[in-house]
């Protein structure tokens, strides 16, 4: 008996003998928050992994006491303090100290490792996912760049010749594909990035404004392709301190997602500069006409991996605005979306316009 109270796992000795009530319970068979001598009271439920409920003569007590010897029985046990996950094992005790033949049974509170479990299987399987997503996307901007390799591998070796006009046209084909797979690995890349990875970004100054028509402009041909209109309304110039290939980045994935999601409507880019009492901000907007994002859908699309519902097959890997926020922080900035009158969507990213190099705006997006 003493050894058993010195035990720190809770055990309870059962008597196999019917009539015989529970022999021993030690100290720590309590300390779960109920008592495993007499086992939690008939309104408690207990269900099994597939949420079943598990019948009175099921449980581990009553199992030993009819002789029954298992190991890592685990139950969930819903209890006022919540649903917890108790490993039971029962093993028969030699010898006869305690005048009949009786079974030694453990318990173990194994909630937390389960909820770890069930935390890493649900990664595993949205990472799955996203791979999946990943290689269905990937696949056909390269099934393009491989035809039209194709064919003008074909004229090659017939030694031919491509008009100038044919051959600007397949060019714009093979830019417009490749564009979409360095956004895709771009992101991919990107998809675990946490704010230590961000805390040096590379500033140098340029003119914003000269970035967002050059972007703009690369964007033309996806643009055409997806039956959207371009519209880009950008002042003069806003000249500053940010990281040329992160804010590039921004740019690129807020154009993605309108031409993904607001496709055949136009797509409209501004960029204005606005001074304030805190210092001048930088204001990039990119709307759409598409389909808009569900109100409840609203606080949660620039969580990782996030997807709103949307009609047709619309897909997407959930990272894009992930990674856009991310970034916009690391400057110090804000990102938000605005729902757009008659359907639609308006992404609006704010950046600090810093007239000298500093990382403060990475330090301030990670404070």
């Amino acid at each position: 008996m003493h050894v058993l109270d010195a035990v720190h796992a809770p055990v309870v000795v059962i008597g196999v003998r019917p009539g015989v009530p529970v022999l021993h319970a030690n100290p720590a068979s309590r300390a779960l928050g109920f008592f495993f001598a007499d086992e939690p009271p008939g309104s408690t439920r207990v269900t099994d992994g597939e949420d079943h409920p598990v019948p009175r003569h099921q449980w581990p007590c009553a199992r030993a006491a009819r002789g029954e010897a298992f190991s890592d029985l685990r139950l969930f046990w819903h209890l006022p303090s919540g649903k917890r996950c108790i490993a039971a094992h029962a093993a028969p005790i030699a010898g006869d100290g305690f005048g009949c033949p009786a079974m030694a049974v453990t318990f173990e509170d194994v909630t937390l490792a389960v909820d770890q479990s069930q935390r890493l299987d649900e990664a595993t399987a949205k990472r799955d996912e996203v791979m999946a997503i990943a290689a269905h996307e990937l696949r056909s901007p390269l099934s393009t760049l491989q035809l039209v390799l194709h064919r003008i591998a074909r004229v090659i070796e017939k030694d031919e010749t491509l008009p100038p006009g044919e051959l600007a046209k397949r060019m714009a084909v093979m830019r417009r594909q490749t564009e979409r797979i360095h956004v895709l690995v771009q992101n991919l890349l990107d998809m675990n990035m946490r704010k230590s990875e961000l805390s040096s970004l590379d500033f140098e100054r340029f003119d914003l404004c000269e970035l967002v028509h050059d972007i703009a402009e690369r964007w033309c041909d996806q643009a055409q392709q997806a039956g959207c209109a371009l519209e880009v309304s950008v002042c003069d110039s806003i000249w500053g301190f940010w990281d040329r290939l992160r804010i590039e980045q921004v740019l690129t994935n807020l154009l993605a997602n309108a031409l993904k999601y607001g496709a055949r409507s136009p797509v409209e880019v501004s960029l204005r500069r606005r001074d304030e009492p805190g210092g001048a901000v930088a204001r990039l907007a990119v709307g759409d006409g598409g389909v808009g994002v569900p109100e409840e859908h609203r606080e949660k699309i620039f969580e990782r991996y996030h997807r709103a519902p949307t009609p047709g097959k619309v897909q997407g890997l959930g990272l894009g605005l992930y990674i856009v926020r991310e970034i916009v922080r690391a400057h110090g900035g804000t990102i938000r979306h605005e729902p757009r009158p008659g359907g639609g969507s308006m992404f609006i990213v704010e950046l600090p316009v810093r007239e000298h190099e500093t990382s403060k705006g990475a330090e301030e997006g990670n404070g």
